[in-house]
């Protein structure tokens, strides 16, 4: 059962970003979902499409994320097993650089994009919207590349956690 839990923590956690990282932004440009984006439904409301969005773009990854994360706190019969609750201070460090990095990059991007005078090719967008749209679209790179690169470090960090030998204490050897 433990890593089922494992994974339905993830799944929730990335669920529950996704939906207010873009419930924000789908506030801020609403044009990145309406114009950039397939039709999940006919509205041009934010707040539909923030959910909708939030929850299609991110289940994935957290799911992804779970399983294996699952795999590798809970394989090895001669390593002590990692329940949900351990993992939590992990999986809160994934969502809090990938929170960081998405603000970071749409404000620089935002300022960026106000100094640059970068156009977008789509008419679909108004000329007053070009920077939100660009500070929108580097907030979703950004968070997409956080989220994975952590994602992988967190695995890797328990990974090598679990196959120290038992008994091998993290102070540093005489």
């Amino acid at each position: 059962m433990r890593p089922v839990r494992i994974v339905i923590v993830c799944v929730i956690v990335a669920v529950v970003y996704g939906v207010i990282h873009d419930e924000i932004t789908a506030h801020i440009c609403v044009e990145y979902f309406t114009v950039a984006h397939p039709h999940l439904f006919p509205t041009q409301s934010p707040t539909i499409l923030g959910i909708a969005w939030g929850i299609t773009g991110t289940w994935w990854l957290g799911l992804l994320l779970g399983l294996v994360l699952a795999r590798v706190a809970t394989v090895d019969a001669g390593a002590p097993k990692l329940n949900a609750r351990f993992l939590a201070s992990r999986i809160a460090l994934i969502v809090g650089i990938t929170a960081f990095s998405a603000l970071v990059s749409g404000v620089a991007v935002y300022y960026l994009a106000m100094n640059s005078h970068l156009v977008l090719p789509d008419p679909n967008v108004s000329p007053e919207k070009h920077n939100a749209f660009y500070a929108v679209w580097a907030a979703h790179l950004a968070s997409y590349f956080a989220a994975i690169s952590t994602s992988l470090l967190v695995v890797l960090n328990v990974w090598s956690m679990r196959m120290r030998p038992r008994g091998e204490a993290l102070e540093p050897k005489e």
